[in-house]
């Protein structure tokens, strides 16, 4: 009989068999097909519909992912019978298995647990995940405002704006998430909160604000301002990428400033899509905040995978910094990254400039 195998998808995959990481797969295709079976209800699939699904117009490919997949895994855990290809494992553990049972058996705290991120955010652009992801996201939702209302109900209000915030992180667009999150929070936060819904429903769906969005605004202009010149403390995580020294296309000085501007927006969009708040770098590049206006858990990840995006896909020698701590912002905060300051900042242009290209450096708080 195999052993154990254990997969992880939310937030990132990783396996295990027989306790020790499976770090060699040699091919994607092999990794791809692993991660299908793991997705799939029961861990099993035809092998045409593996084909159809991955690779529909290489169906070759098959036969070399199943080889260096069962290398990876164990051939006892990747099975080939009468066409059906079969995950196995004494026990076969998936986080989604362990996430959706908790879910049915009402243990709430469990599977806001094992939901630990997007499912397989690697793949977020294939469309063999995105069905289930949308669907386990749907799943995460009432969970998140459930654990909120349980822990307003006791008193903790730091715990409930906590649950709220990945619950606005999961669904930018959820109006009664951040209605919620207007009535829990301090005034300045609550103000800033119904501006960045009020700007995402206006951008993104043409619309404004529902009747319980507005009730939740006009109560919070009822209370008193904040004292002028106050400043707070936030635990973020800072991205500071640059290029500058990459050489000019054949010497010429004018394509070299095009081509660092179209690299520097091309960073910004990045970083902004994984959630960092963006300022441009004097001679190309950016630094970006995680966790900055909006507090956010996974500030750190963010920042990690927004900085291998950008690795993967920049034409130029990039060299990244990425580094955790605390910066003191003007409050209320502008949204920018003006005004902000802490050592923290220092920290990630001293690993950025220590990287060698096309790397990234990451402080162990991070």
């Amino acid at each position: 009989m195999p052993g154990e195998l254990r997969l992880r998808l939310f937030g990132g995959f990783h396996a295990e068999a027989g306790g020790q990481p499976v770090v060699q797969w040699h091919r994607s295709a092999a990794l791809d097909l692993v991660k299908l079976l793991a997705l799939t209800p029961g861990h099993r699939l035809h092998r045409e519909q593996a084909v159809d699904l991955l690779w529909p117009s290489a169906p070759s490919r098959l036969n070399k992912a199943l080889h260096y997949a069962r290398r990876a895994v164990g051939h006892d855990h990747l099975l080939l019978r009468d066409d059906m290809l079969l995950l196995h494992g004494s026990p076969l553990r998936v986080d989604v298995d362990d996430f959706e049972e908790a879910a049915r058996q009402g243990d709430t705290s469990q599977a806001l647990r094992l939901y630990a991120g997007e499912l397989l955010p690697e793949n977020r652009f294939d469309t063999w995940a995105s069905a289930r992801r949308d669907q386990l996201r749907d799943a995460v939702t009432p969970l998140l405002l459930s654990q909120a209302e349980g822990l307003r109900s006791r008193g903790d209000r730091r715990g409930a704006i906590a649950a709220l915030e990945r619950l606005v992180e999961l669904d930018r667009l959820h109006e009664e998430a951040y209605a919620r999150l207007i009535a829990l929070e301090e005034r300045h936060r609550a103000l800033r909160w119904y501006e960045q819904i009020t700007a995402l429903l206006r951008d993104e769906l043409g619309v404004s604000p529902g009747p319980a969005l507005q009730r939740a605004h006009r109560a919070v202009l009822d209370q008193p301002g904040p004292e002028p010149g106050a400043e707070e403390r936030k635990l973020v995580t800072v991205l500071d990428a640059d290029f500058r020294g990459a050489p000019a296309p054949d010497g010429d000085p004018e394509q070299a400033r095009r081509d660092r501007a179209l690299w520097t927006g091309q960073l910004g969009e990045i970083a902004r899509r994984w959630g960092g708040t963006v300022r441009p770098r004097v001679g190309g590049g950016v630094i970006a905040v995680f966790g900055y206006p909006a507090a956010r858990e996974d500030h750190a990840s963010r920042a990690l995978w927004a900085g291998f995006e950008m690795l993967r896909r920049s034409p130029a020698p990039l060299r990244l910094g990425v580094a955790t701590g605390e910066i003191i912002a003007p409050e209320p905060a502008s949204g920018a990254l003006e005004g902000i300051g802490g050592a923290v900042l220092d920290g990630a242009a001293r690993l950025r400039e220590s990287a060698a290209p096309r790397t990234l450096q990451a402080a162990g708080r991070t």
